[in-house]
């Protein structure tokens, strides 16, 4: 991880974090573009069975894995359900407690760069990742974060 000054763009610290994650985890720390993730989990599953045109309403346990029922009452049974369906995810809701979103004081900005105006510190092979926020960053003047 690359850690640069928000105003300057100066290096402050350059470390990995593989190490501490592989600890802390059990399994090495990546980062994975969203397009290639679902790339690569689409070409691990047999032709015709992926249906985007649905809309997820609840999420059950089975006795062999779990079963997602779809707003048009269409149900599907699998072994696992992999849960990338935003803020207000069902999925979530059905693991963990239900939980008001909340502002937590952290912004996330993204940006695309021309890889001619990056800074040299990111290398040739360099990427920019948000990770963690650190308290010392720059906090938003908002308490509440309101959802309608």
């Amino acid at each position: 991880m690359v850690s640069l000054n928000w105003d300057t763009v100066d290096l402050r610290r350059r470390n990995s974090w593989n190490g501490l994650k592989q600890r802390r985890l059990g399994a090495p720390y990546m980062v994975a573009h969203h397009p290639d993730l679902h790339d690569d989990l689409v070409r691990k599953v047999p032709a015709n069975s992926i249906d985007l045109n649905q809309i997820c309403t609840s999420i059950t346990n089975t006795k062999d894995g779990a079963a997602a029922t779809f707003v048009d009452g269409m149900q599907s049974e699998a072994d696992a359900i992999i849960g990338a369906d935003g803020v207000h995810s069902v999925v979530r809701k059905a693991l963990f407690d239900e939980s008001v979103a909340r502002f937590t004081n952290r912004v996330c900005w993204r940006a695309l760069v021309p890889m001619e105006d990056a800074p040299s510190q990111f290398g040739s092979n360099g990427s920019v990742a948000a990770h963690p926020t650190m308290p010392h960053l720059r906090r938003a003047r908002h308490h509440r974060w309101k959802t309608n």
